[in-house]
């Protein structure tokens, strides 16, 4: 069993997901529902974080990034040792290579 890490930044994430949901689209029951959807697809990466999405399908360069899919949300992770950090969380349609390798923070 791997323990996860949600980032910093992960957790700003959800929060703005939250406050997005609730504010801008007035429905706080979608955005409770879509945030228990989120922690649950990740917290299940415990048990078997190896069935996300290899970024390097999707990209020219090596890196050990992978991704899941919670409704319209893409979670971003890393395995580290027995740990998975939770890196991102954003919207599917969003430019995931910009957002994620911009700087070299993340790399």
């Amino acid at each position: 069993m791997f323990q996860v890490d949600v980032s910093p930044q992960a957790a700003e994430d959800l929060l703005e997901i939250k406050a997005y949901i609730e504010k801008e689209l007035q429905n706080p029951i979608a955005a409770h529902n879509t945030i228990k959807t989120i922690v649950e697809t990740y917290e299940d990466l415990a048990n078997d974080p190896d069935v996300g999405i290899p970024v390097e399908r999707y990209v020219s360069f090596p890196t050990n990034y992978k991704f899941v899919l919670a409704n319209n949300y893409s979670i971003f992770y890393r395995i580290e040792n027995k740990l998975v950090k939770i890196i991102r969380i954003m919207y599917s349609r969003r430019d995931f290579v910009r957002v994620l390798f911009s700087n070299n923070e993340n790399t």
